[in-house]
């Protein structure tokens, strides 16, 4: 009875272990309530604001950090609260006027590695605002990825003032 108790447990084991395996290349969509994490990536820190309550246009902010040996590239980002989503860059020019650009072709997030998306640098840009990002509100965004994809819930927080981030992984 042992011997037999012995070869399922075994024979159970040896699926999960190929059910993992498995998994493991097919992963494509990962969901979140308010902060993304994965054994390969991790946002944190996320929030979303807009200038006043009848603005066309709002923002994200975000960590995301890339605890892989690989590069990752983030190609771009869906949502359905704006006509359009785009990763968004400030720029100076040769005259020292700030201004805002789309970012072509994505943004590469090196190996062990972070990218930080705050105001006044990289974000995300919600461009025709189908609906008032008010305090408190959960707006869905997703985060494409070059073979995968992240769902999040991102919390509207307009009163949050500028801050300097305290994350310490190299950039």
């Amino acid at each position: 009875m042992k011997k037999i108790l012995y070869i399922l447990y075994i024979f159970i084991l040896a699926i999960i272990v190929a059910f993992r395996i498995y998994s493991i290349g097919h992963e494509k969509t990962y969901h979140t309530a308010h902060h993304f994490n994965h054994n390969e990536l991790k946002i944190s820190e996320a929030y979303a604001r807009a200038a006043s309550p009848n603005a066309k246009s709002g923002a994200i902010f975000f960590i995301i950090e890339n605890g892989t040996d690989v590069e990752v590239l983030l190609s771009g980002v869906k949502t359905d609260v704006a006509k359009r989503a785009e990763l968004h860059v400030h720029k100076e020019n040769k005259n020292g006027v700030m201004s805002m650009t789309k970012i072509e072709g994505g943004l590469k997030i090196a190996p062990k590695s972070a990218l930080i998306f705050k105001r006044g640098g990289q974000h995300i840009m919600l461009m025709g605002l189908k609906q008032s990002l008010e305090n408190g509100i959960i707006i869905p965004i997703e985060l494409v990825f070059q073979d995968k994809s992240a769902q999040l819930k991102i919390t509207v927080d307009n009163d949050r003032p500028i801050e300097h981030s305290s994350h310490k992984m190299s950039h």
